[in-house]
């Protein structure tokens, strides 16, 4: 029973991240009517093993598959794009994260993608809602998550002479190094910069 258990949630999060919440209804939709806490204390006790990886993203905490090299399991790209943008100076972080996603998706980004990379939705000098008319098709063309059908999208204004670009090459350069075995085709830690 318990191996069955553990098969399931992590057959859940292989879509995508997860709150508290919503795996208690997808276990009981499947049969196992489990307290919230109980789900929780097996939550914590996954991540403490290095299985989950658990992300705060006000009101609720999200539960996704820990990376492992060796594993089919890997970080979705929210999750890897969160944890790279976390190290950029706060003030570019927004408009990166709608650069590096817009240019991923060849579309404009949603509020809840946003969240799920730990941004909240703004507008700046190099970022907009977006208001086209192909807003519905976007939000319908994403089939792994859930895009509430009220949920603003924001893109990249392309401007000349932008910051944004060069730093979102950089973390997509960053994120492909850590999903893709690059061993022996590059140097690991010398200082690179774009010429």
């Amino acid at each position: 029973m318990e191996k069955k258990f553990y098969e399931m949630l992590i057959k859940m999060l292989e879509k995508g991240q997860l709150s508290i919440s919503e795996i208690t209804r997808q276990f009981k939709k499947q049969g196992y009517d489990q307290h919230r806490l109980i789900i929780t204390g097996y939550l914590r006790a996954l991540k403490d093993l290095g299985h989950v990886m658990e992300r705060d993203i006000p009101p609720s905490k999200v539960y996704s598959i820990a990376h492992h090299s060796s594993s089919k399991y890997h970080k979705d790209i929210y999750v890897l794009l969160g944890e790279r943008l976390a190290k950029l100076d706060p003030d570019k972080r927004f408009d990166v994260g709608v650069y590096v996603l817009s240019t991923l998706f060849h579309r404009p980004c949603f509020k809840h993608e946003l969240k799920l990379a730990g941004l909240s939705p703004m507008t700046t000098e190099w970022t907009r809602e977006c208001v086209g008319s192909n807003l519905k098709e976007y939000r319908q063309a994403v089939k792994r998550i859930n895009i509430p059908s009220d949920d603003p999208a924001y893109e990249f204004v392309d401007k000349k002479n932008n910051p944004i670009t060069e730093i979102g090459v950089e973390v997509l350069c960053g994120i492909t190094r850590e999903v893709v075995d690059l061993d022996g085709l590059y140097v690991k830690y010398q200082q690179m910069k774009l010429g």
